[in-house]
């Protein structure tokens, strides 16, 4: 592959929100990147994240500060360059690298020896650098800012260096300022043909990249006016080609942001119909528990009625059959007491009454006492009955008992569930964050 190198670096102001801008389209927001067909996330190559860029270049603006020539401090002019980027373009596009390994290789060295130049030049000050992937070609953007503390990222620029100090020095030899701007303009490409030189040496000749475009042959005056009007009309095209790409961009942000203002708005709206719907679902669930736990009281209390209405019963009707047995016992010592008595005096005159009155008597006492051996048999077969049965209510009112203090219990933690539930309904809820407009440096 036969192709030139190319890197160029470039300070930004705050003003206009240049800079914020130069941030957003290296970090590929969407409102920055109508220039490519398909953005895709930039590759982190060194430093810090893209989208921390906007915040720390804010915190150390807020906290530069420049002395005048009285020697006062203040804080520093909104005109102040206070970015420097610099690009450096890979000469083979994307589908080449992707069919041919070996350039792919090729680019992998590119890249390593271009960071170490990059961090040769501009140590820790730089910031960040990324690769972007979704144009034609691939290149890497480097973000750096002067650790001076007046922010002042011309400091940065090998060129803006040169032709200050040169400017500096003509006008303290006497030199008018037109003759100190022009020396000081030689010196500005003098030191970028310098570094471009420096750059070729260590990351252009090991990647076998030329170090300028193939020179163009001498054309006669005509031809050279023709192809100067030409190039003219193209830069034209060009610039207004560009200016249209910037008002869509700014189209575009503006839509974004009246977007993000209509979608804050609509998340207002429904967080009040959420919060109205959790309402009205907390007081209907309140209800409801309620009844539930009242209904469940009734009838707990109902049951336990009639169990100890059944128990009364049993036992008032035990106490009836017990009463009934004792008086038949009473009656039955009543009717043999005769008998017993006869028995006694027959024995005692001994009159050697044959067996079969003496059988006589024996059956005339048990056709008294068989009656009512058999009535007290049955109301003590009633007695267990009954006892039985008053088992099983009470084994029932028992069992019911458990019931009820275990939906109770449920109904306590409903209960509690309720007051946490309002609590949480009653607490401030969460608030959208106003979106930030796009950077406000430039």
């Amino acid at each position: 592959m036969a192709g030139a190198q190319f890197f160029r670096c470039k300070t930004y102001k705050r003003v206009q929100g240049r800079s914020g801008f130069v941030l957003a389209e290296f970090a590929r927001v969407p409102w920055a990147s109508g220039h490519v067909a398909d953005p895709q996330r930039p590759i982190l190559l060194h430093g810090m994240a893209p989208a921390d860029l906007p915040a720390q270049l804010e915190a150390r603006i807020a906290a530069a500060v420049e002395v005048t020539k009285t020697g006062k401090k203040r804080r520093i002019r909104s005109t102040l360059h206070v970015l420097m980027g610099a690009i450096f373009s890979f000469p083979a596009l994307i589908s080449e690298l992707q069919a041919d390994p070996a350039l792919f290789e090729r680019l992998a060295q590119w890249r390593e020896l271009t960071i170490a130049w990059a961090k040769r030049q501009w140590g820790e000050q730089i910031w960040c650098i990324v690769q972007h992937v979704d144009e034609n070609r691939p290149h890497l953007h480097v973000v750096a800012v002067s650790d001076d503390a007046s922010l002042r990222a011309k400091l940065l620029h090998p060129g803006w260096v040169a032709k200050e100090r040169v400017l500096k020095e003509r006008l303290a030899a006497g030199a008018s300022y037109r003759e100190a701007l022009h020396s000081a303009d030689i010196a500005y490409r003098r030191a970028m043909r310098a570094i471009l030189d420096d750059y070729h040496t260590h990351v252009g000749q090991p990647c076998h990249l030329s170090r300028l475009i193939k020179a163009r042959k001498h054309l006669p005056r005509h031809e050279h006016q023709a192809l100067r009007a030409e190039h003219r009309a193209r830069d034209e095209a060009i610039r207004d080609r560009d200016q249209a790409i910037r008002d869509r961009d700014l189209l575009i942000a503006d839509a974004y942001q009246m977007g993000l203002w209509q979608a804050e708005d609509e998340a207002k709206a429904i967080r009040q119909r959420a919060r109205q719907s959790a309402a009205s679902i907390v007081d209907k669930a309140d209800e409801t528990a309620c009844a539930a736990i009242k209904k469940a009281s009734r009838t707990a209390e109902r049951m336990v009625a009639q169990a100890e209405a059944a128990r009364d019963s049993v036992q008032a009707e035990t106490r009836v059959l017990r009463q009934e047995r004792d008086r038949a016992r009473e009656a039955a010592a009543v009717r043999l007491t005769p008998y017993q008595a006869l028995g006694e005096r027959v024995a005692a005159l001994g009159t050697g009454l044959s067996g079969h009155t003496q059988r006589a008597v024996e059956r005339a006492v048990e056709a008294v006492e068989v009656p009512l051996r058999s009535k007290l048999a049955e109301q003590e077969a009633g007695e267990r009955e009954l006892r039985r049965t008053i088992a099983e209510l009470q084994t029932r009112l028992r069992a019911s008992e458990r019931g009820v203090i275990a939906y109770r219990a449920r109904a306590e933690q409903a209960e509690a569930d309720l007051v946490a539930l309002r609590h949480d309904r009653e607490g401030p809820g969460p608030e959208l964050q106003p979106k930030l407009a796009p950077g406000s440096y430039g």
